[in-house]
């Protein structure tokens, strides 16, 4: 390894705030490789972490965005505890969409897990740039456009960040980190800010879901593509 590598696996080993998850050891889509594999692809992966960062993964986010009910037992076996997966991955069990800021519940096979939405009406917005102020609106918007929930709004979102100039900038006071991250942090622990950063693991134990959610049937063109849903305030 080299000493930057070696600087970087420490810097992300320390780093308190940072909750990994998982994708696979080989980041293939379980539903596209034989069941036989799944195991080996997940233990594999989880101990390679482990080894790197000093800890597992406590969630799961599917390459691709691609999941089955099959894997639900799979993923509990391995030690995960919550599923992301795009909003339009996830239905309720009448069919109808499932509101983007809570968390719901999974089952099959007698196994159960949280199955956490993820609303792609952010997917691209990080791309380019994004603005605190923005954000801050487009979150309340879609927050006063939710039922009402005896748990805190729950908002996850996810961007590929290895695209785009913003994300690649070095330069700590542009790009993402110095652009967006850095103010966001500083109106937060001013108790300025609306939204809150949080571990999804934390959350769900404190907030446990209970309303039921199902997965939809996997179309693998369709599911290659992040889902589409509106953005908060549009």
């Amino acid at each position: 390894m080299t000493p930057l590598a070696e600087r970087l696996r420490v810097q992300l080993a320390t780093a308190a705030p940072v909750e990994p998850v998982g994708t696979g050891y080989r980041h293939a889509p379980l539903p596209l490789i034989p069941r036989d594999d799944w195991d080996e692809q997940l233990g594999n992966e989880r101990a390679l972490v482990e080894t790197v960062l000093g800890r597992v993964p406590r969630g799961y986010w599917p390459p691709a965005g691609m999941c089955v009910p099959a894997m639900i037992p799979v993923l509990v076996r391995a030690g995960y505890e919550y599923l992301l997966l795009p909003s339009g991955a996830l239905a309720l069990p009448g069919g109808g969409d499932v509101e983007p800021y809570r968390a719901y519940l999974l089952r099959h096979g007698g196994a159960r897990l949280p199955g956490v939405p993820l609303d792609s009406g952010f997917f691209h917005s990080p791309e380019n740039g994004l603005d605190v102020a923005w954000f801050a609106d487009s979150v309340l918007d879609g927050v006063a456009q939710a039922p009402a929930s005896g748990a805190p709004y729950l908002l996850g979102t996810w961007s590929d960040g290895e695209n785009g100039g913003w994300f690649r900038s070095i330069d700590e006071t542009h790009g993402f980190f110095g652009g967006f991250f850095s103010p966001y942090m500083e109106f937060f622990e001013t108790g300025e800010f609306p939204v809150r950063p949080g571990f999804l693991s934390e959350y769900l134990r404190r907030f446990r879901p209970l309303a039921a959610t199902e997965l939809r049937a996997l179309s693998a063109p369709a599911a290659a593509r992040p889902a589409v849903c509106r953005r908060p305030g549009r």
